[in-house]
């Protein structure tokens, strides 16, 4: 996805300096910013502290995860939690090492060599939900970096406080993806939109860990890169498709923020 460098000025002090090119970041939200399930790590809400095993019974032949917590949020309302809890809990979830302070890097966009300066454009492509994802940003401060948020939508019903969810859209073309989100349409799409707008990026940098990563994983070129998290779906996945060729993007597995800082930034000075 090798595009034309745009030629922006920015200032660097008293010095003018030229973005001769623009790259994307694109993360994943559960298990690879945040270190948990945001999905599961609300269980706690419940009473007694776990969602009864009944609830998932109900949609695990059709394997309907979207569904699935819907219904949880329904019984969570039911069971009195009100946003105000919600929000402490999600306050609360613990990040991927380095994970903060790789996007508070990314946000300032400081990457300077040799008088020319990459500017990085970071996105979030997740199957949690807005409301999780958008709150979590906001609280540690880290909304202002990420300019767009790609998942379900989701916000409390204001008569019964309930949290409700919507799918983000409803697929059947992609055999990798839930049929509610496939991240590699919505990947594509964006690149498209933002040539449009003329912005155009030199290398695309995906950030994931799970099987529903690989889709987007495999629409990259050679120039791009995959950032599996070590020891999680995503890393065994993009190591076969390597050797079988399918892959073309070069893996770069992390284990926190600053391993694939260092990857981004490689020979570049940085401030």
């Amino acid at each position: 996805m090798t595009i034309d460098a745009e030629a922006t000025a920015v200032s660097n002090g008293n010095q003018e300096i030229a973005v001769t090119s623009t790259e994307l970041v694109v993360f994943d939200f559960d298990e690879t910013i945040v270190d948990c399930n945001s999905d599961t790590y609300i269980n706690v809400l419940a009473p007694g502290g776990t969602i009864p095993e009944t609830i998932w019974a109900t949609f695990q032949n059709d394997n309907d995860w979207t569904a699935y917590m819907q219904a949880v949020f329904q019984y969570l309302g039911a069971a009195g939690v009100t946003e105000a809890e919600y929000r402490r809990c999600l306050a609360t979830m613990p990040f991927v090492e380095g994970m903060k302070a790789l996007l508070g890097r990314l946000a300032s966009g400081l990457v300077v060599k040799s008088g020319q300066k990459t500017a990085y454009e970071v996105i979030v492509i997740s199957d949690a939900n807005s409301f999780f994802i958008n709150y979590t940003l906001q609280v540690h401060q880290l909304d202002a970096g990420v300019k767009k948020v790609f998942t379900n939508p989701a916000a409390f019903d204001p008569t019964t406080g309930v949290l409700q969810m919507e799918r983000y859209h409803e697929q059947n073309w992609c055999p990798l993806s839930a049929r509610n989100l496939c991240k590699g349409h919505v990947l594509k799409e964006y690149i498209a939109k933002r040539g449009a707008e003329g912005v155009h990026f030199e290398r695309v940098n995906y950030a994931g860990d799970g099987s529903n990563d690989l889709c987007p994983s495999l629409k990259l070129g050679p120039r791009d890169r995959v950032f599996p998290r070590v020891g999680y779906p995503l890393h065994k996945l993009t190591l076969a498709k390597q050797a079988s060729k399918e892959l073309q993007a070069p893996i770069f597995p992390f284990v926190g923020g600053e391993d694939i800082w260092k990857v981004l930034v490689a020979g570049d000075e940085h401030q």
